[in-house]
C-alpha cells in the first residue's frame, strides 16, 4: 500500500514488476467505501475513478480509433466492503482519480461504471456542439 496522501487516497498497485504495455488489463477491481460513516454500496463516494484505453488519461486515440469502440470509464458510486471487479472493453493504459463532489453535481448522481463518461453528459455536449455550429453557420451567413 502507499503512504497516505495528503488527499487521504490509499491505493494498492500489485505485482507492479510484472506490469507489460501489450498485456490485456481488461479486468479491474475497485473498492470506495465511506471510511467515516455508513458503507452503502451505490451511495456517492469520496473520489471519482477514471479507466482509460490510451496511456495519459487520454479520452479518444486519434481519427484511427472510434471512440463506441475504445470506451473510458467513469465510477464515483461506494461498493461494498468486498470492492467489485469488472471487465472493460479494452486494456486499461491509464488510470486518474480525483474528488466526486464536483463530479457527481454535474453528472446529477454518483455514476457506477458510466461509459463514456456518461452517455447522458455525452449526448447533451453533443446537442450544445450542435447548437453552437448552427449559430456559427447563421452568423456566418448574415
Amino acid at each position: 500500500m502507499n503512504p497516505p496522501s495528503p488527499l487521504e487516497i490509499d491505493y494498492l498497485l500489485s505485482n507492479q514488476a510484472a506490469y507489460n504495455p501489450s498485456t490485456n488489463y481488461t479486468r479491474v477491481h475497485y473498492t470506495q467505501v465511506n471510511q467515516t460513516g455508513e458503507i452503502k454500496a451505490s451511495a456517492a463516494g469520496r473520489w471519482v475513478f477514471y479507466t482509460y484505453p490510451f496511456l495519459d488519461c487520454a479520452q479518444v486515440g486519434g481519427d484511427d480509433f472510434k471512440m463506441e469502440e475504445y470506451p473510458w470509464f467513469e465510477t464515483s458510486c461506494q461498493t461494498g466492503v468486498e470492492g467489485e471487479c469488472r471487465d472493460v472493453v479494452k486494456s486499461v493504459r491509464s488510470f486518474a482519480i480525483g474528488p466526486a463532489e464536483r463530479y457527481d453535481r454535474g453528472h446529477g448522481q454518483c455514476e457506477v461504471w458510466a461509459e463514456l463518461g456518461g452517455a447522458g453528459m455525452l449526448e447533451w455536449r453533443r446537442e450544445v456542439m450542435a447548437v453552437v455550429g448552427v449559430a456559427m453557420l447563421a452568423l456566418a451567413l448574415v
